[in-house]
């Protein structure tokens, strides 16, 4: 997103995403409403997204908990 945004660095983008973060709680908003970036919805989740089931993984034990309610 760094890139498709046009922003040099990383570092550069955590900056610009954290000025505008305390104002707006939410990452999309932020960068939208604060920084005034333009991008396609569809594009910034599935950006945001990748990768994450290399770290999420069902589990059976919590699966029980939340349907016991």
């Amino acid at each position: 997103m760094v890139q498709r945004l046009g922003i040099s660095d990383v570092a550069t983008a955590h900056g610009i995403w954290k000025q505008h973060f305390t104002t707006y709680n939410q990452s999309l908003l932020a960068l939208r409403a604060g920084a005034g970036f333009r991008f396609d919805t569809r594009e910034y989740w599935d950006c945001i997204r990748a990768g994450a089931s290399d770290f999420l993984r069902p589990d059976p034990a919590v699966s029980t908990h939340v349907c016991s309610w």
